[in-house]
């Protein structure tokens, strides 16, 4: 059964982020939408796969990239997705990898790198690291900005 809510509490314990269910596709996508402390991201869907780091510095999750009313004339494996990453510390997002026909899992954090899965059609997952010090393709978050 597909949660209503899913709640992701930082673990400091100072940021709670709610991923509050918007769409079910046919093809059994599950589309959330995401608030922090109160502050929505109406325009951006999301589905649950997210992870903070120890520090409650990043937090990882699985953006969807289309817009939500053209998920049911889409193929099961034919979504648009990508690895969102907020900085929480600098109030900046990036957009780390960008998948189409499969699933890009974030897995853990080990220091200032994020280690994730991608999840290709025919079942293979494949594991890689970036370190998040050396992106230079940052920017300003709304959502950090606004909470």
């Amino acid at each position: 059964m597909t949660s209503q809510v899913i709640t992701y509490k930082s673990p400091d314990n100072i940021y709670n982020i709610l991923l509050k269910l918007h769409y079910v596709t046919r093809t059994d996508r599950v589309i959330y939408k995401l608030s922090l402390n109160g502050s929505i991201l109406i325009d951006r869907s999301f589905n649950d796969s997210a992870i903070w780091s120890v520090n409650s510095r990043y937090f990882a999750i699985q953006e969807w990239i289309e817009p939500c009313d053209i998920f049911d004339s889409l193929q099961a494996y034919s979504y648009n997705n990508s690895l969102t990453v907020f900085d929480f510390f600098q109030g900046r997002e990036c957009q780390l990898i960008k998948l189409s026909g499969g699933n890009v899992v974030p897995r853990f954090f080990e220091n200032s790198k994020i280690i994730y899965t991608k999840e290709i059609i025919l079942g293979l997952i494949k594991e890689y690291e970036i370190d998040l010090e050396k992106l230079d393709r940052w920017k300003k978050s709304p959502l950090l900005l606004s909470s």
